[in-house]
């Protein structure tokens, strides 16, 4: 039950926040449907893995959300360590991403 509670107070401050800014910026610069399904299908798969780590490594967990909030570490950089099979997505998506922040 500690865990259920856990894993949702997570995903609705860090998961949830990443995936709707993640679709957010390639909706704004009009990536197209392929990608954005395959970042999203990253992220899916991604957010458990991330709830595991966060609850089995809570220093971890910390310092990522503020690497993550201050700029220090990119949201891409977490996902693709945490699910290496996401880079190909990733690495279609940056162009889009790189004009956002450009």
């Amino acid at each position: 039950m500690f865990r259920d509670f856990v894993l949702s107070v997570f995903s609705f401050l860090v998961v949830e926040p990443f995936q709707k800014e993640f679709n957010q910026k390639l909706q704004d610069v009009q990536a197209p449907a392929a990608v954005v399904q395959q970042v999203q299908g990253c992220a899916r798969a991604a957010a458990p893995l991330l709830a595991d780590k966060a609850l089995g490594d809570w220093w971890w967990a910390g310092t990522t959300a503020v690497y993550v909030a201050i700029g220090m570490q990119s949201p891409e950089r977490v996902l693709i360590e945490l699910v290496p099979s996401c880079a190909p997505a990733l690495e279609a998506a940056r162009p889009f991403l790189n004009s956002v922040r450009s």
